[in-house]
């Protein structure tokens, strides 16, 4: 049963994020991502968007997420800290739960036409989580790295310890 355990966890073991440089296609969908955001910060939505189906302060709450979480991911991505990565892991679930929560409305409010862009969004959402879990493995190794170096042993204990 240990031994079954133990290839299970292997199994779901999320590999540390690569955190440098960044990759510019994230870059790239976080910039729109704030742009888009912007306009919703004041409410100003398009006509027939699901924007407009939705309660001002949903549409501003949608806006202030977007848009604060994007900047803060973009702005976290590029310093080389470990406060940037928290940051950017806080940026990257404010991201991911608006637009799971958003992707779900465009497929209730739009139907099976909206699908496809409801899909795309929270899938975008999902992504943003799953890089979350990515910057925590990067975390918990780094983790591990101190307190080898703390006892003395950088080289040789290190890879057990990963092991585990």
């Amino acid at each position: 049963m240990r031994g079954m355990t133990s290839r299970l966890r292997r199994l779901l073991r999320v590999k540390p994020a690569t955190r440098y440089p960044a990759d510019p296609r994230a870059v790239f969908v976080l910039v729109l991502a704030v742009l888009s955001g912007l306009p919703l910060l004041i409410a100003h939505v398009a006509p027939g968007s699901v924007e407009e189906l939705m309660p001002e302060w949903g549409v501003i709450l949608w806006g202030w997420s977007l848009t604060l979480g994007s900047a803060g991911t973009l702005v976290a991505m590029a310093k080389q800290t470990t406060n940037a990565i928290i940051g950017e892991q806080i940026g990257s679930v404010t991201v991911g739960a608006a637009c799971i929560i958003y992707g779900a409305c465009v497929i209730i409010v739009g139907g099976l036409p909206a699908a496809f862009a409801g899909a795309v969004t929270a899938g975008f959402g999902a992504s943003c989580f799953y890089r979350w879990l990515q910057l925590q493995a990067l975390l918990l190794e780094r983790v591990v790295v101190v307190e080898a170096v703390r006892r003395g042993d950088c080289l040789g204990g290190f890879s057990q310890e990963l092991d585990r």
